[in-house]
């Protein structure tokens, strides 16, 4: 069992200690995890609802860290704006990280897409889901100017399934991470659907219209390994598709992954039902692991009820970053109709930052820390 202190630290954390950050607003979510010796790993963006800036540069900030020289690695899991907001900020500042994404976003067909996005001079209306190609291609700039210059050797790293992205001796410990999707089939999956975003994008130009891909086929799965040891799953938004050769079965039935079963999970896609695979639980998890995730509020609200239900019968220790919003606010019938009448397309405002902290070490057990509207499920 872990300790549930439900206090944040806000001191940085030992040379040897470990801490996964997880922050999620209700519309978004990052996550921050300390290495050792002040090294830092960034897994997407969100912005702060006050302060609309990245909230993994704010929260090192916070800890009296420097993100430019602190951050070894930045992660962008996959191109939903719920997880890249703020992204290109995040990848300028931290000039001294890695940049890793999937290798479909440096295939032709992406960078295509990001032409014809790039070439438009006039502000772009996105699709209901906003896609984050203006965040991206802002990045693919920031590359190619550090591949500009000469004395810079950390760029970027491409993301694909089974690949070692990052290993290091520290004081008292080491680490690797690896990156256990996307799957070949998953490369080809998105490509396909991208190719019929720029299709559909150079349709649209007079519209102004960028579409986005709505299936989560490109979703960079990462392992945290400690001291040889798997421990830290994050699970990014990736599906199961009940394909071998994609989702959540191409990991589970790889004989290339890092073999061992973890102790935290970032429940993938805010816990809902087509992300689940009993045999991740089974197979790559302890009983009782530590599972943190984050809501989604909006048209589909997640996780549902239903999906609390499931998750708990695999562990006791679910934590999340706000609690799920499950209901519309109903008004009355004429007030409902006047809305209609002036606003094309409701969207719910961020609530407050949520924020989830587990810190440990060594063969300590793990603490967590909870800053509201995270809670305990």
């Amino acid at each position: 069992m872990p300790n549930s202190s439900n206090q944040i630290q806000h001191a940085q954390p030992n040379s040897d200690e470990i801490e996964v950050s997880l922050f999620g607003p209700g519309i978004g979510e990052c996550c921050v995890i300390h290495l050792g010796d002040n090294e830092w790993l960034i897994i997407d963006s969100c912005l702060d609802p006050s302060t609309k800036n990245p909230t993994p540069l704010l929260y090192l900030q916070n800890l009296d860290v420097d993100p430019a020289h602190a951050v070894k690695l930045f992660v962008i899991s996959h191109w939903h704006s719920d997880h890249i907001k703020g992204a290109s900020k995040v990848a300028a500042i931290c000039e001294r990280s890695y940049i890793c994404f999937s290798e479909a976003l440096l295939r032709d067909e992406f960078l295509a897409l990001v032409d014809i996005y790039s070439g438009l001079d006039q502000p772009v209306i996105t699709d209901r889901e906003t896609c984050g190609t203006k965040e991206i291609a802002s990045i693919i700039k920031t590359i190619r100017e550090r591949c500009g210059q000469k004395s810079t050797d950390l760029i970027y790293n491409l993301l694909s399934g089974d690949k070692r992205i990052y290993q290091k001796q520290y004081s008292n410990h080491s680490v690797e991470v690896w990156a256990l999707s996307p799957s070949p089939e998953s490369v080809l999956n998105c490509l396909a659907e991208i190719g019929d975003c720029k299709r559909i994008a150079a349709e649209s130009l007079v519209r102004r219209v960028i579409p986005v891909p709505t299936q989560n086929h490109n979703a960079a799965v990462l392992l945290i390994k400690i001291n040889g040891e798997s421990k830290i799953l994050l699970g990014s938004d990736l599906e199961e598709t009940g394909n071998p050769r994609t989702g959540w079965s191409a990991i589970v039935q790889s004989q290339n992954r890092p073999q061992g079963k973890s102790q935290i999970f970032k429940i993938p896609h805010h816990g809902s039902a087509n992300a689940h695979s009993h045999d991740v639980w089974e197979k790559m998890l302890y009983s009782e692991s530590i599972g943190i995730l984050t809501s989604k509020v909006g048209g589909r609200a997640i996780p549902k009820n239903s999906d609390i239900k499931r998750l708990k019968e695999y562990t006791s220790n679910l934590y999340c970053t706000a609690p799920p919003l499950t209901k519309k606010h109903k008004y009355d019938p004429a007030v409902e109709k006047t809305i209609k009448g002036v606003m094309k397309n409701r969207k719910p405002l961020y609530g407050e930052m949520g924020h989830i902290q587990i810190r440990f070490s060594g063969n300590s057990g793990a603490t967590v820390g909870l800053r509201a509207p995270a809670k305990a499920l």
